[in-house]
C-alpha cells in the first residue's frame, strides 16, 4: 500500500469534499476512483462489500469494464463460449469479449467455472494479458513469472491475497486502481491509452474522470433533491460547499450537481445579492453583470437570458445571484426570494450615480462590507446605515429590505486544536467561516488548520457567532495571523544629515531600501523605524503609504525542509508565500527554498514574524554561500 499512500495527498487537493487525508482515507479515495471509472459498483444500498471474495465471472466483467471494450458489449448474441456459461448468463458477453481478446481461457474440460473464486495468480495472468504481456516477454513458468511481473509493475500494491488465495473485492479494487498507472508491454501507461489524464504521481486524475459524468447545475426549489437525482439520496455521498453534509443540509436555491456512477451529490449555497449597476458588454449579448460593486461571469444560458434585453432583470433591479461549483453565475432570482443574514466589517461608504435601463440617472448610497465568507458586498439604501469604516456590523436582506446594524465586540479565548475543532470551551463547526481583518482595511479568509495550536485572546477575536448546534459558525479576527502584512528584506539604511542653524549637523531623515517579492522599494522619512540594520522586516502600510518597518526575529538555520526550518532545537513552520533571497556579495536574487536547502553549500538566515498570536511563521529567508 506504500505507493498508493504516496499519492493520497495530491488526490486530496483535487477531490471535492476532502480537505485532508489520513491512512484511513486511502481506501475511500481508491474506491471512489474505481467507481468513477465504472469498473466496480456497489449494491442497491451503495455497499461495495469489500470483504467478500470475487468470482471469475465478476473479475472478467470488471476486466472488460476497465478496457477499451467497455462500451462494446452486445446483449443480442445468442452464442456461448463455454458449456457452463449460458448465453443468458449475466456475464456471458463480458466473458465472450475477454476470450476473443485473448485475456482469459477456460479449463481443459470446456468449462469456465464462472462462480468459482478467482485466485491471485489467475487475476494476475488476466491483467497482464490485458496489458499485452505473454510468454514472449515473460520469463519463467506460470504462475511464478506472472506473479513476479505483476509485482514489478506495482499491480499488487494494496493487495493482501497471496499465491493460491482468492481475491476479495477490496483486492480487486486496488488492482484496477493500480492498473491505470501500470506500464503496458509496448511501454505506454495504460490509463493514458484509454484517454484518462493522470496526476503528477501517475495515477488517474479523479477530478477529471468524475467531471465527465457530472450532471448539473440544477437549482433546488420547485424540484426536490430526491426527485432530481436518479439514485437513492439516502445512500449517496453528499457535500455542501465542499464539506461533508446530509440531506437535511440542502436548502432551497442551493445549486446542485450529481454523479450517478459514484452516487455523489455536490451542493453550493454561494449567493450574492444587491443592486444591478451594469450588464456587460450589453443587454443584447450579456456575459457578465455587476452587482454590489463586483463583476460576475454569467455561466449558463439561463443566467444570460435573464439579463438579456428580453429577460426579466436589468440595471436598477435588486437581485440574488446563485453560483455553482466553478464560481460562475448559474441563475438569478429576485432579491426578495432569498433572505440573507451575515456579519462582517465595514470597508467604506460611497454615494454613486447610475443609469437605469431607460437611461435615467439615480443616486445610490452604498456601504461596502466584507462578510465572514470573505466576499465583499455592497449594500445599497440600507436602513440604519450610519456606519463608518472598521465597524463590526450585522447585515441582512429580509422581505426586500436591507438592514445594517453596528454590533458590539464579542470575544472568545483559548488554544485551538484542529483535530477536535475546539477553541477553548467551544467547538467550531466543520464549515466555520473565518476572516482576519486589520485597521488598514485588509482582509483574508483563514482556514481552521492555519490556527492549529495557536492561542487566541480577547484582542485577537473581534466577533463570533453560533449555528443551530451551538458550534461556532464564524470568527472575525483582528490581525491575528500576520498574513495581512507584507514582508521583505532591508538591504540598506542611509542616514541623511541636515545642517542646523547652529552650524552643526544632525540626522534629518532616513532612507530605507528594501525588497518585497523581489521588487526593490525605497522610502525616505523622518521617522526612525526599528529596522536599524539590514535584515527581514514586516512592512506595514496605511492606505498604501509606508507606516512602519518592524524587525523580525532572526534565526540561524541548522536544518531545512519544504515546510519548516530548524534553529537549534526549535522548529518553525514556513509561510506559504515565503520569500527566499540569495546574496552573492553584490546583489540579491529571488529564489526558492529547495534551491538553497543544501546547508553544506549555503548558510541560511530565517526571519520569523513577531507580535501575532497565530503568527510565528518564517516569512523571509536569506541565503549566502557557505564559508
Amino acid at each position: 500500500m506504500k505507493k498508493i499512500l504516496a499519492v493520497v495527498l495530491s488526490l486530496a487537493l483535487m477531490v471535492p469534499g476532502i480537505s485532508s487525508v489520513s491512512v484511513a482515507d486511502t481506501t475511500s479515495i481508491v474506491e471512489k476512483t474505481v467507481q468513477a471509472l465504472g469498473i466496480m459498483t456497489g449494491d442497491e444500498n451503495g455497499d461495495m462489500n469489500l470483504s467478500k471474495t470475487i468470482t471469475r465471472a465478476e473479475f472478467t466483467a470488471m476486466l472488460v469494464s476497465a478496457s477499451s471494450y467497455k462500451d462494446r458489449i452486445s446483449y443480442s448474441s445468442n452464442t456461448s463460449v463455454f458449456k457452463d456459461v449460458s448465453y443468458t448468463y449475466w456475464a456471458a458477453q463480458h466473458i465472450r469479449v475477454a476470450v476473443n481478446a485473448g485475456w482469459i481461457s477456460g479449463y481443459i474440460d470446456g468449462t469456465f467455472r464462472p462462480d468459482s473464486a478467482v485466485t491471485l495468480e489467475e487475476a494476475a495472468a488476466m491483467t497482464l494479458k490485458l496489458l499485452g504481456y505473454d510468454s514472449s516477454n515473460l520469463y519463467g513458468a506460470y504462475p511464478t513469472a506472472y506473479l513476479e511481473k505483476f509485482a514489478a509493475l506495482g499491480l499488487d500494491d494494496g493487495i493482501t491475497a497471496t499465491k493460491g488465495e482468492a481475491l476479495t473485492r477490496e483486492d480487486a479494487m486496488y488492482l484496477f486502481y493500480n492498473l491505470m498507472s501500470a506500464q503496458t508491454a509496448s511501454g505506454t501507461i495504460y490509463g493514458e491509452t484509454l484517454g484518462y489524464s493522470l496526476d503528477t504521481s501517475g495515477h488517474v486524475n479523479y477530478t477529471s474522470v468524475i467531471s465527465e459524468d457530472i450532471k448539473g447545475p440544477f437549482v433546488i426549489g420547485d424540484t426536490s433533491l430526491s426527485a432530481l437525482v436518479p439514485f437513492s439520496i439516502y445512500t449517496a455521498s453528499i457535500y455542501r460547499n465542499d464539506a461533508a453534509a446530509s440531506i437535511s443540509d440542502i436548502e432551497d436555491y442551493d445549486v446542485v450537481y450529481y454523479n450517478s456512477v459514484t452516487k455523489t451529490v455536490w451542493a453550493y449555497s454561494n449567493k450574492v445579492f444587491g443592486l444591478v449597476t451594469a450588464i456587460s458588454p450589453n443587454a443584447v449579448s450579456p456575459s457578465a453583470v455587476t452587482v454590489g460593486g463586483n463583476s460576475y461571469t454569467l455561466g449558463t444560458s439561463e443566467a444570460v437570458e435573464k439579463f438579456s434585453s428580453s429577460g426579466e432583470f436589468s440595471t436598477g433591479d435588486t437581485v440574488t445571484l446563485l453560483f455553482g461549483m466553478n464560481g460562475e453565475v448559474v441563475d438569478v432570482v429576485p432579491a426578495s426570494a432569498v433572505d440573507f443574514a451575515s456579519y462582517g466589517v465595514v470597508l467604506g461608504k460611497t454615494t454613486s450615480t447610475y443609469q437605469d435601463a431607460s437611461g435615467k440617472n439615480y443616486m445610490v448610497d452604498e456601504v461596502s462590507v466584507v462578510t465572514t465568507d470573505g466576499v465583499v458586498r455592497s449594500f445599497s439604501n440600507a436602513t440604519d446605515a450610519s456606519v463608518i469604516a472598521g465597524q463590526l456590523v450585522s447585515v441582512s436582506y429580509l422581505n426586500g429590505e436591507t438592514t445594517i446594524k453596528v454590533v458590539s465586540k464579542k470575544s472568545v479565548t483559548g488554544t485551538f486544536d484542529f483535530a477536535t475543532m475546539k477553541l477553548g470551551a467551544y467547538t467550531l463547526a466543520d464549515d466555520v467561516e473565518i476572516i482576519d481583518v486589520n485597521s488598514d482595511g485588509s482582509y483574508k479568509v483563514i482556514y481552521p488548520s492555519r490556527l492549529d495550536g495557536k492561542t487566541l485572546n480577547s484582542t485577537n477575536v473581534l466577533y463570533y457567532g453560533f449555528n443551530e448546534n451551538q458550534k461556532i459558525a464564524f470568527l472575525i479576527l483582528n490581525d491575528a495571523t500576520g498574513d495581512l502584512n507584507s514582508y521583505g528584506l532591508v538591504t540598506k539604511v542611509q542616514e541623511n544629515e541636515v545642517t542646523l542653524s547652529t552650524g552643526q549637523t544632525a540626522v534629518g531623515s532616513y532612507t530605507y531600501t528594501y525588497l518585497v517579492d523581489g521588487s526593490t522599494r525605497s522610502a525616505t522619512t523622518t521617522a526612525y523605524y526599528s529596522a536599524e540594520s539590514t535584515g527581514g522586516v514586516c512592512v506595514k502600510t496605511d492606505d498604501g503609504v509606508l507606516d512602519d518597518l518592524e524587525d523580525m526575529k532572526r534565526l540561524s538555520v541548522n536544518a531545512v525542509s519544504a515546510l519548516s526550518v530548524t534553529s537549534g532545537s526549535l522548529v518553525y513552520s514556513v509561510s506559504d508565500d515565503v520569500q527566499v533571497y540569495y546574496y552573492d556579495g553584490s546583489r540579491y536574487t529571488l529564489t526558492t527554498l529547495s534551491a538553497v536547502s543544501n546547508l553544506d553549500a549555503y548558510t541560511l538566515t530565517a526571519y520569523v514574524d513577531k507580535g501575532f498570536s497565530a503568527g510565528g511563521l518564517v516569512r523571509v529567508v536569506l541565503a549566502r554561500n557557505a564559508e
